[in-house]
């Protein structure tokens, strides 16, 4: 089962006739706030926007009310699974048509009930020099097994880039992640360097 959002808002026709594809996976994370200024090609114009997955949102766990940050008091945990999709520039309008389909992973945890798990992600677009355009949140319901306690659903996504030249087209960037609170963000924080050094993450004060 797929769920169709449209991030554009205005309508677009599809009136250019230069196509590209994007694709990558869940495990091509990049930082949001990588420096450097624009990275494209002014000898060709065509490619699509880079789709990168934040790395400190690229995964969400969810924890049962009352403070509890064992691995038995986890609701749920989300992840990214791949994403795939392709880009038309519309000469006419100046802009850049992004269509994408994104996977979203769930897995119940031991505290967990239901059929399903709620997650929130982010969609945003920055601009050539890494400036926010446009952010957008999404709640997505996904189905999980009765016996697995595992599962996933697949979004579709469409979004509009007003450009004010083509050639900028490749140099905007679009992020995905979930939409964290500051105790969920501190977490995934703390069990990546835990990682890095072999020990556990604490819970989030």
């Amino acid at each position: 089962m797929a769920t169709r959002h449209e991030l554009s808002t205005r309508a677009a026709g599809v009136k250019g006739r230069a196509r590209a594809a994007l694709a990558g996976a869940a495990g091509l994370v990049a930082l949001a706030a990588c420096g450097g200024g624009p990275s494209y090609d002014p000898e060709e114009p065509r490619g699509c926007p880079p789709v990168s997955i934040v790395r400190d949102a690229a995964e969400v766990t969810v924890f049962a009310p009352g403070g509890g940050r064992d691995a038995t008091d986890v609701v749920a945990r989300g992840g990214f699974g791949g994403y795939s999709g392709e880009c038309v520039y519309e000469e006419e309008e100046s802009a850049v048509l992004v269509d994408m389909s994104l996977e979203l992973l769930a897995e119940q945890g031991p505290a967990g009930t239901g059929d399903s798990v709620a997650l929130s992600y982010f969609v945003a677009v920055t601009d050539p020099e890494g400036a926010i355009l446009d952010k957008r949140v999404f709640d997505a319901e996904v189905p999980v097994g009765p016996r697995s306690g595992v599962g996933g659903t697949r979004e579709d996504l469409s979004q509009t880039i007003p450009l004010e030249r083509l050639v900028e087209g490749q140099a905007h960037r679009i992020l995905l992640g979930f939409q964290l609170s500051r105790d969920q963000l501190e977490y995934n924080r703390s069990a990546a360097a835990a990682a890095a050094t072999g020990g556990v993450p604490r819970p989030a004060r």
